[in-house]
């Protein structure tokens, strides 16, 4: 019997965020339970940043190799939610200038398909700056839900997403651009946020898509691929756990980035206990990995050139709060 995937795929997630390597202020026991029941490899490499490692993962081509795609535009949909672009004058553009690979054009979902499994794709975009519903089922998933747009893809309240292609409106979420966060400015050291416009979160949304393509496949096999947004920045999380609420070391801010990780921690430990419930996790093998290195969301700079804490002292990411990050982004 073929095994079920499902493939998490987190976004700009250090391991050192995980309490499995080090992690001091904050515990992650489910991403820990997959290190401790699983193998961990330890010795990979991936790129500096999150739109080619995506394609890289779709096609196992190595970003490195110049080229080998030409990007389309991110924004597009930022565009159709301020009514500058009308949705088939959006897909006319994608469709016409997306990401196209040389050579045969396989795709990770297309070999599932190809060796029979249903394959389903749950949240960020599969890879670029923008799709659509006809390039990624060309790319070979038989169900897809979420964002289409990269730089939509920074705010976790989406005025829409997509299933398979259609639009499907999120009441109660205003902002073009998804509710993004702020690097700044800073109020007394933090981030003041506004909750207007902002009412249904993303990673919700994909959890209950979740939970329904595992039970709609409960008689598999399945591949289900789910690239999370989290804990990209800039950081927002509206209620902050407990586990940080009060702890004296962290900003709020910091309290804000701990919590998108354990939101997303929330989110491994869901699908761990629905695959116990439907007696499928004997039958499953889950791949967890980031797309790229840990970048700080809490900085006072919005890029990592000078990385440096609110208190304006650099991060070393060794010794610092959260320590060991797997890799900043310089230059």
């Amino acid at each position: 019997m073929k095994p079920n995937i499902i493939y998490i795929y987190a976004d700009d997630l250090g391991h050192g965020m995980l309490s499995c390597y080090g992690q001091k202020q904050f515990t992650t026991p489910n991403m820990d339970r997959l290190a401790k029941e699983g193998i961990r490899c330890t010795r990979a490499y991936g790129t500096a940043f999150c739109a080619p490692a995506r394609a890289s993962l779709l096609t196992g081509m190595h970003d490195a190799h110049a080229g080998r795609w030409t990007f389309n535009k991110a924004g597009v949909y930022l565009e159709v939610a301020e009514g500058r672009l009308s949705l088939s004058d959006a897909y006319e553009l994608i469709n016409n200038t997306g990401i196209r690979p040389t050579g045969e054009g396989q795709y990770l979902a297309s070999v599932a398909q190809k060796a029979g499994y249903a394959t389903g794709q749950i949240g960020k975009l599969e890879w670029g700056f923008a799709t659509s519903g006809e390039e990624i089922r060309r790319h070979g998933w038989n169900y897809h839900y979420g964002y289409y747009d990269h730089l939509q893809c920074h705010g976790f309240y989406p005025p829409f997403l997509f299933e398979n292609g259609t639009l499907c409106e999120i009441p109660g979420n205003t902002h073009a651009d998804c509710g993004k966060g702020s690097y700044g400015p800073f109020v007394n050291g933090e981030v003041a946020h506004d909750p207007e416009g902002r009412k249904v979160y993303s990673q919700n949304l994909f959890d209950q898509k979740i939970l329904d393509f595992l039970r709609s496949h409960k008689y598999g096999p399945f591949f289900l691929y789910h690239p999370t947004q989290l804990p990209h920045g800039p950081a927002y999380y509206p209620d902050v756990f407990p586990e940080v609420a009060n702890n004296p070391n962290l900003t709020q801010v910091e309290k804000e980035f701990a919590s998108m990780v354990l939101r997303l921690d929330q989110t491994v430990g869901l699908i761990l206990n629905a695959l116990d419930e439907l007696g499928l996790t004997e039958k499953t093998l889950i791949l967890f990995s980031s797309d790229n290195g840990h970048h700080p969301t809490y900085e006072q700079v919005g890029r990592c050139q000078s990385t440096r804490d609110l208190q304006g002292n650099p991060l070393d990411q060794v010794t610092t709060k959260f320590l060991m990050a797997m890799m900043v982004l310089q230059g």
